[in-house]
């Protein structure tokens, strides 16, 4: 007896498990830019940053200039997180264009910056793990 996606042959198997080995170990050798979203789990996206005001001009900065290969969401408790290859991550929001927003706030510890807000699911569903 199988259930749909599964095939109880152990070399269709082990290939099917190898995608997953496989994408974990480019994460593990990658280059990462981490975040943490304190608000995604009450507006159900995750903000990301494309451009930030400096001295005076609108510059690209975050998912625009990283030289990352993954874009890491790390929870707020610090209990895991959700990675995505970076490339993958520009793609999604070229194919969805996500609502622009403004982080308004510029003091002498950060600037005010401009992002997207990309939502949790579509991050899911293009990763494969929601429908």
């Amino acid at each position: 007896m199988t259930n749909d996606g599964f095939n109880p042959h152990f070399d269709i198997d082990f290939q099917r498990g190898k995608v997953g080995e496989d994408s974990h170990e480019g994460f593990l050798n990658g280059k990462h830019e981490v975040k943490t979203d304190y608000r995604t789990a009450e507006t159900g996206n995750f903000y990301v940053e494309t451009k930030q005001y400096n001295e005076g001009m609108m510059v690209l900065s975050g998912i625009n200039v990283t030289e990352s290969d993954y874009w890491v969401w790390a929870s707020p408790d610090g209990v895991g997180g959700i990675y995505i290859k970076t490339e993958t991550l520009k793609q999604l929001m070229r194919d969805t264009s996500p609502r622009e927003t403004h982080q308004p706030v510029h003091n002498e510890n950060t600037n005010a910056s401009v992002g997207r807000l990309v939502p949790l699911d579509d991050v899911l569903r293009y990763l494969g793990l929601k429908s």
